[in-house]
């Protein structure tokens, strides 16, 4: 599953144990919402494409509270069931998409066009943001979001996994992309860009808990105590590079936004 040299790290496999959602919220709410609020324009008559769209909680997000039409992408066969999960949250009109996203040819250019935990797993992480890129329209936003595998966050991976699960995030993460600095760097070969954010979030969050996927025994008094240590940081509404867990950017493309 290749093109344009960007060979992917991860296989259906790898999506198919961790991406299963026993309760999709009638509510959802993204992590991300206040950068939404506060980067990107409200959206009636515009499209918002979610790339590896599964389980589809950001997209929803962003819809419900800017009025885009959801269209989600994604190569698992159950991103068809996000039509039926945002007709509940309210999103009827939705487009779900099953395909590889390096060997899709987008039918159309759209008004936002985002990505969360997908760009990392790419061997050629400048080629996917590039493909990110050309389906952003004139005048559209790019937001792209990966782990932060900063100082503190690789600590507690390395704490709270067993050495099988280490070498896997190895094998299946391009670690040194997933960087604010290095979404700066990479996002600098956009032609027409103007960034608009790029930098940590988050606070002190971590996504892990004591029955997550990978987490061994011996990780679960490490995850309560890194619960505990966070509100400082979530009290103060700090992010940083070394302890907070997602890497964002940004970028709007130059031109004007026109109603699809």
């Amino acid at each position: 599953m290749t093109t344009q040299g960007s060979k992917t790290l991860t296989d259906t496999a790898y999506w198919g144990r961790l991406s299963t959602v026993t309760e999709w919220p009638t509510h959802p709410q993204s992590v991300f919402q206040p950068l939404f609020d506060q980067w990107l324009p409200a959206g009636p008559g515009h499209e918002a494409l979610e790339v590896g769209a599964y389980p589809g909680m950001h997209l929803a997000s962003l819809c419900l509270s800017h009025g885009y039409r959801p269209v989600g992408l994604d190569f698992l066969p159950r991103v068809h069931d996000l039509a039926l999960a945002f007709k509940k949250a309210g999103l009827p009109d939705v487009e779900t998409i099953q395909a590889d996203f390096l060997r899709w040819e987008p039918p159309r250019q759209f008004a936002v066009v985002m990505s969360f935990g997908f760009l990392e797993h790419f061997a050629d992480p400048q080629a996917v943001l590039r493909r990110h890129w050309d389906a952003v329209a004139a005048g559209g936003y790019l937001f792209v979001s990966t782990p932060l595998f900063g100082p503190w966050q690789w600590w507690l991976r390395m704490c709270v996994y067993d050495a099988a699960n280490r070498k896997k995030i190895h094998e299946t993460h391009r670690v040194e992309s997933m960087l604010p600095h290095a979404l700066e760097k990479l996002s600098g070969a956009l032609p027409d860009a103007e960034m608009l954010f790029v930098g940590p979030y988050g606070h002190m969050h971590t996504w892990l808990g004591v029955r997550s996927p990978f987490v061994c025994a011996w990780g679960a008094p490490v995850i309560v105590l890194w619960k505990i240590t966070a509100w400082l940081p979530r009290l103060l509404k700090i992010s940083s590079y070394r302890f907070s867990p997602y890497a964002v950017m940004i970028a709007r493309k130059h031109g004007d936004l026109r109603a699809e």
